[in-house]
């Protein structure tokens, strides 16, 4: 028979080996929980470095992605102002003589309307210049108001300043006598505004594929006298297609070498860009042997073969 202090002191025995028990599982789940913990730390720790390994090549490559899609623009960019006709393509015929100051209907109709004057063309005239380019004007004579103009285009020559010529020396003078020059005569001083000039020993250059320099020659009338009109301000544009190739090309008042005043024009030297079909505008100012109304504007067409 069991004495209750023997029973007591078993049950402390128990309770002393359930207590070492929980000690010896709460030290192996300590030790199981810092393992993993140690385990999860150091999982983590590569993880974070391979993480910024990556960050590092992204951040290298931006700078390489922005540049090449720059570029991208740019040459888009380039391409497109290209097609477009950024650099003077121009859309249309008629937006291009609109553009130049003439009417789009100026450069479809003949006879013309322009600035209000009725421009009536002379049938039938048509001038040819020979040469290595077949060059044809038509019509020859354009009437408009109270004058009737006269188109030409004839082989380059020299100009020159008349007043600039060495006079003839006397008849009793050992004296050589200089040469008689040749080309045309610039009247009232507007030498500076012939262009293409060259000088009076050299010939005009030969016909280039891209380069066609000739003389054109402007002779203003009174309609009613046929008497040649001095004293006026004129000007020409010179368009192929409808598309601008001279602006405001001064027309200068000269006569041929030897000439007389029957021979009187208002003429230059222009540069035709090769062959094609020309329009010519002729423009002139009121002048104030004629009246206010006198000026105008006429067409004429240039053939260029």
């Amino acid at each position: 028979m069991t004495t209750p202090l023997f029973r007591h002191g078993a049950r402390a025995v128990g309770i002393a080996e359930v207590f070492a028990k929980k000690g010896t599982e709460s030290k192996s789940s300590i030790d199981e929980l810092i393992g993993c913990q140690w385990d999860c730390n150091g999982r983590q720790s590569l993880g974070g470095n391979r993480r910024n390994h990556e960050n590092m090549e992204e951040n290298e490559k931006k700078p390489r992605r922005r540049i090449i899609i720059i570029g991208a623009v740019v040459v888009a960019g380039v391409l497109f102002l290209a097609y477009f006709g950024f650099f003077g393509r121009p859309s249309s015929p008629n937006q291009t003589a609109s553009s130049a100051g003439i009417s789009a209907a100026a450069v479809q109709q003949s006879p013309t309307t322009t600035s209000g004057v009725q421009t009536t063309p002379r049938v039938g005239a048509t001038a040819t210049v020979s040469g290595t380019s077949n060059l044809e004007v038509s019509p020859a004579e354009v009437a408009s108001g109270k004058v009737v103009f006269t188109l030409s285009v004839q082989q380059a020559q020299p100009a020159y300043d008349p007043a600039r010529v060495t006079a003839a020396p006397a008849a009793n003078s050992d004296q050589k006598a200089p040469a008689q020059p040749k080309g045309f005569a610039v009247l009232g001083g507007s030498t500076l505004k012939v262009t293409n000039n060259f000088d009076q020993s050299q010939s005009p250059p030969a016909d280039q594929p891209l380069e066609i320099l000739r003389h054109v020659a402007v002779q203003i009338k009174e309609k009613d006298s046929g008497q040649i009109v001095p004293n006026v301000t004129a000007t020409m544009d010179l368009l192929r297609d409808g598309r601008p190739v001279l602006q405001d090309q001064p027309l200068v008042p000269m006569v041929p070498a030897g000439g007389g005043v029957a021979q009187m024009h208002y003429g230059n030297n222009i540069k035709i860009p090769g062959k094609g079909e020309y329009q010519v505008f002729v423009r002139m100012e009121p002048s104030p042997l004629l009246g206010s109304d006198s000026g105008g504007v006429v067409q004429f067409n240039l053939s260029v073969k």
